[in-house]
């Protein structure tokens, strides 16, 4: 019996009930926990790299505009200080915190970490505002592409890029309005303008984060159809075989039917006739076995073919083959085997058959059988020559008093 694989399960693809893979359009995540898990630890090894690197620059970066400090303000005083001061502890606190990544990667899958981290360096960017107003355009120019590495250059979902984009456009204008003097309609200039580019970051990363996750959604959909496709074709395979057994096998006794068996006996007839060595076939038959059906009914007589079957399988060896030709006669298929030991192996088959019972409904039914055996000759053409002589021999059996095994030479067991 072939189990079917089970299709109560739901398809990858199934619409009819709640897909795993459904995305919550406002957050550009996937609704549920585990799928959106699964995403994240798929992209973790990327996410890790290009985390590291942005960090990297991000310190390099803050270093770099030491320079123009310096030249501005000669190198000393409080605004030169103070500004060297945050530099060097934001690019301190950014390559820790790349060095931890190495010892545990999961801290880049840590929105509230990197967030903290990203807070602290925009904070630390409001003292330029502070310390150099007179290059506040600038530090306007810069808050712009700040702005747009929160959401393309960072690993920051959607939330968390929006929430530091917003605090550091708030800070600028803050910042803008402590040290400059501008009125509300140039602030609200400024203020338009640090809006594009997280309307425009915010629509990008959006973009981008729905397509990674239903690329993702596609490939895990395509690898589970596959697996379900892979699962069909082995459950194919197997019931296949399984048909392939049964139309080779006789219902009743579970040994060969003349379609199983006679490919067998003509491989291993082919294989003796071209390399040589011994085959035996010998062919039973029960003896009065009308008479037993007669006497006790069909199910009776099904009864003991089933039993006899069974004990023959267990007393041959595993290479010989039992079929059944139809009606209780049966044929054993005996590769690598002389006359002389089939004759034996029948010997012992009809003994045992002669000396127990099959109790059917209370009555302890007697059976005796008639086994002729032969063996390959060099002049035979085909295997059917073996099934003629072993059968001639059978006949003679009978006529000879039944219960007995005879050679196709005419000697008895």
């Amino acid at each position: 019996m072939v189990d079917q694989p089970a299709t109560n399960q739901p398809s990858a693809f199934d619409s009819s009930s709640p897909s795993p893979y459904a995305i919550d359009r406002l957050r550009a995540r996937f609704s549920d926990p585990e799928t959106e898990r699964a995403f994240r630890a798929s992209e973790a090894g990327t996410t890790r790299r290009h985390l590291r690197v942005a960090l990297a620059a991000w310190a390099f970066l803050v270093m770099l505009f030491a320079i123009p400090d310096y030249v501005a303000l000669n190198g000393t005083g409080t605004a030169f200080y103070s500004l060297m001061a945050m530099r060097v502890a934001t690019t301190a606190l950014v390559l820790v915190f790349v060095a931890l990544t190495f010892w545990r990667p999961q801290l880049c899958e840590h929105d509230g970490a990197l967030a903290a981290l990203q807070a602290v360096g925009i904070s630390g960017f409001f003292l330029v505002y502070l310390m150099r107003p007179d290059v506040a355009p600038y530090n306007v120019a810069t808050t712009l592409v700040m702005i747009i590495g929160l959401y393309l250059l960072l690993p920051n979902l959607l939330t968390w890029a929006s929430a530091l984009a917003a605090y550091l456009a708030v800070g600028s204008l803050i910042s803008i309005r402590v040290v400059l003097d501008v009125n509300a309609t140039e602030l609200v200039s400024v203020g338009i303008l640090l809006s594009l580019p997280i309307i425009v970051g915010l629509l990008v990363a959006h973009r981008l984060q729905m397509l990674r996750r239903r690329q993702f959604a596609l490939l895990a959909k395509t690898r589970a159809t596959n697996a379900e496709l892979a699962d069909e074709v082995k459950w194919r395979r197997r019931l296949e075989r399984e048909l392939e057994r049964q139309a080779g096998t006789d219902l009743l006794t579970g040994v060969y039917n003349r379609r199983g068996y006679e490919p067998l006996l003509a491989r291993a007839f082919e294989r003796v006739k071209r390399h040589g060595g011994d085959l035996a076939v010998a062919v039973l038959d029960l003896d009065h076995f009308k008479a037993l059906n007669d006497t006790h009914g069909h199910d009776a007589g099904d009864q003991v073919l089933q039993h006899l079957a069974q004990q023959w399988q267990s007393a041959l060896r595993a290479t010989d083959i039992v079929g059944r030709l139809g009606g209780e006669e049966f044929v054993v298929i005996m590769p690598d085997t002389t006359l002389e030991s089939a004759v034996e192996s029948m010997e012992q088959l009809r003994a045992m058959a002669a000396s127990a019972s099959v109790t059917v409904a209370d009555h302890a039914l007697h059976v005796t059988m008639t086994v002729g055996v032969t063996a390959n000759r060099p002049h035979d053409s085909g295997f059917n020559d073996l099934l003629r002589r072993a059968d001639n021999a059978l006949y003679r059996g009978k006529e000879a008093g039944r219960n007995r095994v005879v050679r196709d030479d005419g000697a008895t067991a």
